[in-house]
């Protein structure tokens, strides 16, 4: 992870081209906060001094810098990969291809799919 050190985020090459991620990450989270029953930051009650510090200290990071540590600490609460995952991937990729070229399986526009989507986490 790269971080600016004091330099502004648009003289960095590399910040600058994580800028639209991280502001759209940014512009979900409000979203995704109604979708979750509008529970925002602020209500850990059980957090450590430890983790207590760490998160003062990302909180004084640019966002792209905190965008891109919440998605490494969102990574690493994955756990190991899971050893048949590739193959199962393969095998149902196999099976939705069949099921398209065999008429089966029922398609959806993009545009459809898109405002279903919206309404559903933005509401509109």
């Amino acid at each position: 992870m790269r971080r600016t050190h004091g330099r502004e985020p648009h003289r960095d090459p590399e910040a600058a081209a994580r800028a639209p991620f991280a502001r759209a990450v940014t512009g979900r989270a409000d979203a995704l906060t109604r979708l979750l029953g509008g529970v925002r930051r602020g209500n850990i009650t059980d957090m450590t001094k430890p983790a207590e510090a760490v998160l003062a200290e990302a909180l004084r990071l640019d966002v792209d810098a905190r965008a891109e540590l919440a998605a490494e600490i969102l990574a690493s609460l994955d756990g190991p990969a899971d050893p048949d995952a590739e193959t199962a991937w393969a095998a149902e990729i196999e099976r939705r291809i069949a099921a398209i070229e065999s008429g089966t399986a029922h398609l959806e526009p993009w545009d459809e799919v898109k405002r279903r989507i919206e309404k559903a986490i933005l509401g509109r």
